[in-house]
């Protein structure tokens, strides 16, 4: 029985040390799902070029043992890890990570690139 309960101990605190996120689509945004484990860019900074907005991602902490670290993701590696799936499902180009203070991602836009429109032609 004392051994039944120590695996269930360990076993629940290794389960609840990672953080997870909750994707939530923008009201009207037409998803188009890309392959699993795509490609796309983590940004802190809006792109100097047209973007249409698909959703936001929430990243839950982990449960906390000792008051430490709450288990968000600290690095852009550790985010799109953890995103990354909600992302390629929603057909993300990109993900606009929000910064806590403790430099921890705490939340993210997930986007997609607009086209560039035809060029414009001089017509005299």
């Amino acid at each position: 029985m004392r051994i039944r309960i120590l695996i269930g101990l360990v076993l629940g605190s290794s389960l609840g040390c990672t953080a997870h996120s909750e994707f939530t689509p923008s009201t009207g945004a037409k998803l188009q799902p890309r392959p699993d484990a795509c490609a796309f860019d983590v940004l802190t900074t809006q792109p100097n070029r047209p973007f249409d907005t698909l959703g936001s991602h929430d990243v839950a902490p982990a449960v906390a043992h000792g008051g430490g670290s709450t288990g968000r993701p600290s690095s852009a590696s550790e985010f799109k890890t953890v995103v990354g799936p909600s992302v390629c499902k929603a057909g993300g180009d990109a993900v606009l990570a929000e910064v806590n203070g403790l430099g921890e991602y705490v939340r993210g836009t997930v986007i997609r690139y607009r086209e560039p429109g035809p060029a414009a032609t001089n017509s005299i």
